[in-house]
């Protein structure tokens, strides 16, 4: 059986009437992919000390971004690894969100060489990646990590935050308007 491609994920979604979209991100969860990649650059990710978002894109394409989140610590090969230059991840698709595809458990390679696997670290810290188009839940980790989500981490996405947010804004066009009248 073929490997399919995250390209051929992204197509086959975009196939489907819109509402219908949904249903047809979730029917690819639990695959298993190993996946050619180029790299592209890594940053800091803004509000997890010690973690790394590695961009990458399928070797034979421009599209789909392939996010990777890793321990700065676990793949040391990154700080020397040039622009375009080729590896491999291993793991298994979460969740499809939109245009994001999230892998768990991922290992990255640098070699063709599957013995040079570098499985994801067993801690308490988690690895994630993510084919992206948008924005989704950030799920990691190994069958020996604890799961952690966006919603622990985006704050900012709280509902309790969200109001006083509002409110904060609400009270700012009021004295607007107040001033306004004077």
């Amino acid at each position: 059986m073929k490997m399919i491609q995250p390209r051929e994920i992204l197509d086959e979604i975009k196939k489907r009437p819109p509402l219908q979209r949904v249903d047809a991100e979730k029917s690819y969860r639990g695959i298993k992919v190993s996946w050619k990649l180029k790299f592209k650059t890594a940053r800091e990710v803004f509000g997890e000390q010690g973690k790394w978002e590695i961009v990458s894109e399928p070797e034979d394409n421009i599209y789909p971004d392939i996010f990777i989140k890793v321990d700065k610590g676990s793949y040391p090969e990154f700080n020397i690894l040039h622009e375009n230059s080729i590896f491999w991840v291993d793991g298994e698709i979460s969740k499809v969100d939109g245009f994001v595809i999230h892998l768990i458990s991922p290992g990255i390679r640098f070699s063709e060489n599957k013995k040079e696997s570098k499985p994801a670290p067993a801690s308490n810290t988690f690895v994630n990646s993510q084919v992206h188009f948008g924005h989704g839940d950030n799920i990691g980790g190994d069958k020996n990590v604890t799961k952690i989500t966006t919603k622990q981490n985006k704050w900012w996405e709280k509902s309790w935050v969200q109001i006083i947010i509002f409110l904060a804004a609400l009270v700012a066009i009021i004295e607007f308007l107040i001033l306004l009248k004077k």
